[in-house]
């Protein structure tokens, strides 16, 4: 018999990491510069709330964790693999798409029933009033369980795993 390890996939701009500053910072006029995407920018970039905590636990209850993003600039999987090591999340899978979009598609091949995405889908920061992205949403909750963040980690780790994250 072979036990599946289930896998959270977990996106990481304003999931993981809190972007939306940032953003805002690097952008003129709705439109965002490549400075947004420094890697002196987005090393700094804080820990969202109870991330790191909700990613332990997870682990801790024996899923496996796997950062899927779409920072598909130069150098995005090897910044995100320096920020999460940097922030205390240690060596996680890092998958990268270049679209939002795409996200549906990795999640289509690589994930098995019981698995989980939890992201934000948000998009829009730059304008200084970011929108919900429902096509995304959709794509994503048709394939696999998902769960939308709105800074909620305690809430999806007692959904889904029935416990505490300090317990």
């Amino acid at each position: 018999m072979v036990w599946l390890v289930p896998t959270l996939f977990v996106d990481m701009d304003d999931t993981l990491c809190v972007a939306w500053p940032r953003v805002v910072r690097n952008s003129i006029g709705g439109c965002l510069r490549e400075t947004a995407f420094s890697l002196a920018e987005l090393m700094n970039d804080s820990v969202v709330p109870k991330a790191k905590e909700a990613v332990k636990r997870f682990q801790a209850c024996a899923w496996s964790v796997a950062v899927l993003t779409a920072r598909g600039f130069p150098g995005g999987e090897e910044v995100t693999r320096a920020w999460l090591e940097r922030n205390g999340f240690g060596k996680l899978a890092v998958i990268v798409v270049s679209r939002a979009e795409h996200k549906s598609l990795v999640l289509q091949l690589r994930s098995e029933p019981g698995d989980l995405f939890v992201d934000d889908f948000m998009s829009g920061h730059e304008s200084g009033i970011p929108k919900f992205v429902c096509h995304v949403y959709e794509s994503c909750r048709k394939v696999i369980m998902t769960e939308v963040f709105r800074n909620n980690w305690p809430e999806i780790v007692w959904r889904r795993l029935g416990r505490t994250i300090d317990a």
